[in-house]
């Protein structure tokens, strides 16, 4: 067409670039005719995008998806990118519920299969219902059995429901492909095979994505992950270490500082995680992201109680942090209410602790909590400290999938029992915190798998079951023999008693 040939002479030399490159092949396996716009520059826009979001530049990908949004605003598949984009980044959760609902309005008038794609990220992030998501999964596999991003994303659910052999089903085969197309599914392969425990697999897996060319952030980070879940934590720390001091994009960056504060919570080094956790703070207060930063000054609150029982001191970091970013200046989905709730819950603060908790429910919509661990771990927390250990257990059980941290809340669950006098219960749920479980899990064994291991050595000890107080006293002391000095009292402690087990004099 005539016209349609002078518009595009028109256009930048940059933007002809972009519409040759998706003229060749749309990104995530779209078919040209279900990528929906009137707008061949939008097109470009989103291609490029598209394609750095993939490889894990997030903070780059971003504007040109606005881009592409603001030039079509009925251009539901960059919408659902654009959300997709954002949460991958860490920004606002504000922003990625309006992105998503934005592609979900425009629904109507994709194609099928953009529309059922549609519709699934819409039932993971906005009204999450698992089964829905899977349902428009299959329905697009079933019109277009090699469509990467219903492969992908599905794998992703199945992980995330404890399903890893059905997830591994899926992506096993794509990585084989000799033209190199199924890279992508290099972290989702490794996440089912970790949930499995086939460390051999998982090594092989990890060799295997090394050789690819670039070694893009999400590899990266999948490698760093699955190093923590096996328990290499000196491998995970050296991957995350290099990913922070090479980016160049601050949403990698403000996960790498996270991770390492993470890995040094988990081994009892709160300095360190202290120090990369205000990093992160920063990051994330340059990008204008108040919610997060304030997330970031309630861990720094939750870790003062838990592992050194300061609660003045936690409920100090509250303070000050709530002065520089007060609430009412985040927008609602970012107020970081569930976590506040959670720390004024542990603080022994029981009428904070409801406020805050009423206020989150009041302001997230019951479809956006339905998918986030922080939910009920805060109603887990101000049940106990209301004194009622069966509506905790009630709401921990619950969380066990949410989808933002499946597997993450088995000490929490422990304690419950504990104080709801299940001693047999409780000791399961410390064996699962103290054990190997989803991809997810290393997020919460950061907060509970030191605790964890050291109750087990009493309570097995209290059994009289010498082998296992001592197994689990040992893990304990390995994984602490570098921990703060404040926290060498408890080493000290678990030493003499394995010592008196082993009829050894304490050393």
């Amino acid at each position: 067409d005539a016209g349609i040939v002078a518009a595009v002479d028109r256009l930048s030399s940059r933007v002809r670039e972009r519409i040759g490159e998706s003229l060749k092949s749309i990104r995530d396996g779209q078919p040209l005719d279900q990528v929906t716009t009137a707008s061949l520059e939008a097109l470009g826009l989103y291609t490029e995008g598209a394609k750095l979001s993939d490889a894990g530049y997030q903070d780059r990908a971003i504007p040109l998806l606005e881009k592409a949004t603001a030039l079509d605003t009925g251009f539901a598949m960059a919408w659902r990118k654009l959300a997709v984009t954002l949460m991958n980044g860490r920004a606002s959760q504000d922003r990625v519920v309006a992105a998503t609902t934005r592609a979900y309005l425009h629904r109507d008038r994709l194609p099928e299969v953009e529309r059922q794609l549609t519709e699934a990220f819409y039932h993971a992030s906005v009204d999450v219902d698992e089964g829905r998501q899977e349902a428009a999964y299959r329905r697009v596999l079933a019109i277009d059995p090699d469509n990467t991003i219903a492969r992908h994303n599905l794998a992703l659910l199945l992980n995330t429901a404890g399903r890893p052999v059905e997830a591994e089903s899926l992506t096993a085969p794509a990585v084989l492909r000799s033209d190199g197309s199924g890279a992508q599914y290099y972290p989702l392969l490794l996440a089912a095979q970790v949930a499995q425990r086939h460390d051999s697999d998982v090594r092989r897996t990890l060799g295997a994505m090394a050789s690819l060319k670039p070694m893009r952030p999400t590899y990266v980070m999948a490698r760093a992950v699955t190093l923590e879940d096996l328990g290499d934590y000196a491998g995970a720390e050296r991957t995350w270490l290099d990913l922070a001091l090479s980016t160049r994009d601050a949403s990698v960056g403000a996960s790498a500082h996270s991770a390492l504060a993470r890995l040094d919570r988990t081994r009892g080094k709160l300095a360190e995680a202290e120090r990369q956790t205000r990093l992160a703070i920063g990051i994330s207060e340059r990008r204008g992201l108040a919610g997060a930063a304030l997330a970031g000054s309630g861990e720094l609150a939750a870790q003062a109680i838990r592992f050194r029982g300061d609660t003045a001191g936690a409920l100090n970091i509250l303070e000050t942090a709530l002065r520089q970013h007060p609430l009412d200046s985040i927008l609602p989905l970012d107020r970081p209410r569930a976590l506040l709730a959670t720390v004024y819950a542990a603080a022994g603060d029981r009428a904070r602790a409801r406020q805050s908790l009423t206020a989150y429910e009041a302001e997230v919509p019951q479809g956006i909590r339905r998918g986030r661990w922080e939910w009920y771990e805060a109603r887990g927390w101000v049940a106990l400290a209301e004194g009622k250990p069966q509506d905790a257990i009630a709401a921990l059980v619950q969380g066990r999938h949410a989808w933002s941290c499946p597997g993450c809340g088995a000490w929490e669950e422990a304690m419950a029992y504990e104080r709801a006098e299940m001693p047999d219960s409780a000791l399961a749920a410390y064996e699962r915190a103290a054990g190997r479980g989803s991809p997810w899990k290393a997020f919460g064994d950061a907060w509970g798998l030191a605790l964890s291991l050291n109750r087990l050595g009493e309570l097995y000890e209290e059994r009289g079951d010498r082998a296992k107080a001592l197994a689990y006293y040992g893990r304990f002391v390995d994984l602490w023999k570098d921990a703060d000095p404040v926290l060498q009292t408890s080493v000290r402690d678990v030493r003499g008693r394995m010592a008196k087990l082993a009829g050894e004099a304490p050393r």
